[in-house]
């Protein structure tokens, strides 16, 4: 029970005494013979000042003495709520601890409760795995058959946003377009000359249409960069989905360069398994994204490390990380990691902390370096991180007014929106409680893929509350006192 819950107990209480007394004494006043009634009267009506306040007096103590002895015997609600949360929040293996002041009886209802709900969840758990079993055998063999081909393969919906590719094609990518991005959910459009890639899927579509499913169109395909790679369109046709598939190959003119010196290609990776979602979410705009479904967007999770905690006396931001969560899902493949060099002295408390001196940001990029890679990281997603107004503020001192970020989430708020009783909200405490193991804390990209753990299992307690989409996470989150802390 909160303070202002019982508060409010306590004064319906003291409301019901002081109406049931005035009522009882009202009825005894009444039931008096008519003599005696007027010499009742006379004597309340002369002294009615001292009996009103020794009566309100009578009855402020006695239903204050009333509540004391109550409050211990309630004081188990918001434990045993809180509880019933974590249980929620999948970790059906969890018993009442005796001690916290729940009454046995109902502790031990609550144990058969639990126990009750382990074996219904371990039941659907193994239905789940049993049913899903072959989806997965499927997805397993084509990652391995995908993992032996030596090609560089995209592919994408129709309107060109990223569905599956190889680590090959990352790595080529990565060496001929290194300020590009290659990732579940972005657009090809960003990477490539959009006319080439139009006008072979105009020729691709005319021939699937005539019934030629095996089409393909060769072309070759510049990069935004000038950068020409060989390229071949293949359809992609499943029952509710339609696209293509982009085989890459180094041309021979890049090759020859590649073997002259003049260009560098990377040793390109020929035994990982694909990155894949087919079900990745198209792109929205802000106003799209407010209205859709929490567990339908595409998130940037992050965190920084800094020289201290006061952006605005000058403190700087050295260490950025990043992973992006695409269909509910953690795409590890997908990281952001930089750290970042500064002339701003490191303040031990912060050095103790995180662990970065400034020997190891000598050579380090700049802010305004890496800022653009970020910002083309995080590019079509909504931001996650955990006491988000900390490290938006920093973001926002070094980045200027030209700076403008996406719609942003706080773990940190969403936990006091989730669990408005307890007593801690810090990522340690909200991990502990939610069965998320901490591990690489306090470094950009571990707290990043910390928090990005804890988010997804934020997500069906959000739901469990009637908070679905980010407008309502947003507006509940902004709602919570700890929304009011500002840096």
């Amino acid at each position: 029970m909160t303070d202002s819950t019982y508060r409010r107990t306590c004064v319906a209480v003291l409301t019901a005494v002081v109406i049931g007394l005035t009522c009882f004494g009202l009825l005894v006043l009444a039931l008096q013979p008519a003599e005696r009634r007027l010499i009742l009267v006379e004597l309340l009506t002369g002294r009615w000042i001292a009996l009103l306040l020794a009566v309100v007096s009578a009855v402020g103590v006695g239903t204050y003495a009333g509540m004391v002895l109550l409050r211990p015997q309630i004081a188990f609600v918001p434990t045993l709520a809180h509880f019933i949360d974590r249980l929620r929040s999948g970790q059906p293996q969890l018993r009442v601890a005796r001690g916290d002041g729940v009454p046995a009886a109902l502790a031990d209802a609550v144990d058969r409760l639990a126990s009750e709900y382990e074996r219904q969840h371990r039941r659907s758990a193994a239905e789940i795995e049993a049913a899903t079993s072959l989806v997965a055998e499927e997805r397993d063999l084509l990652a391995a058959v995908l993992s032996d081909l030596p090609a560089s393969v995209i592919g994408c919906t129709h309107d060109g946003r990223v569905l599956l590719y190889t680590p090959r094609a990352a790595a080529l990518l990565h060496a001929v377009e290194p300020e590009g991005l290659l990732g579940l959910g972005r657009t090809v459009f960003a990477l490539f000359r959009r006319s080439v890639i139009v006008d072979a899927l105009e020729d691709l579509d005319a021939a699937t249409q005539r019934g030629d499913a095996r089409a393909e169109i060769v072309t070759r395909l510049p990069t935004r960069s000038g950068t020409v790679l060989e390229a071949r369109f293949t359809p992609l046709l499943g029952a509710s989905l339609k696209g293509f598939f982009l085989h890459l190959q180094e041309t021979a003119d890049l090759l020859s360069a590649a073997e002259s010196g003049a260009e560098r290609l990377p040793d390109l990776p020929r035994a990982l398994a694909p990155v894949y979602d087919f079900a990745a979410p198209q792109a929205a705009n802000s106003a799209e994204m407010l209205d859709a479904p929490l567990s339908m967007l595409m998130y940037t999770v992050f965190d920084t490390e800094t020289t201290g905690l006061e952006p605005s006396a000058g403190d700087r931001i050295i260490a950025l990380g990043g992973i992006r969560i695409v269909n509910a899902r953690i795409v590890s493949s997908e990281v952001f990691e930089s750290l970042l060099s500064t002339t701003r002295p490191i303040d031990p408390a912060a050095q103790r902390i995180h662990g970065i001196d400034a020997q190891m940001l000598q050579g380090q990029p700049a802010f305004e370096e890496v800022l653009p890679r970020f910002r083309r990281f995080f590019e079509d997603t909504v931001l996650v991180a955990h006491n988000a107004a900390f490290d938006v503020r920093f973001l926002e001192v070094q980045g200027g007014p030209e700076l403008t970020l996406p719609l942003v989430l706080d773990t940190m708020l969403l936990s006091q929106v989730v669990y408005p009783v307890a007593e801690g909200h810090s990522l340690e405490a909200l991990a502990q409680r939610l069965g998320v193991s901490v591990i690489g804390r306090h470094t950009a990209l571990g707290d990043a893929i910390v928090t990005a753990e804890v988010f997804l299992r934020l997500l069906p307690l959000l739901e469990a509350r009637g908070i679905h989409t980010l407008r309502a996470a947003l507006e509940s989150s902004q709602a919570t006192a700890l929304a009011r802390v500002r840096y």
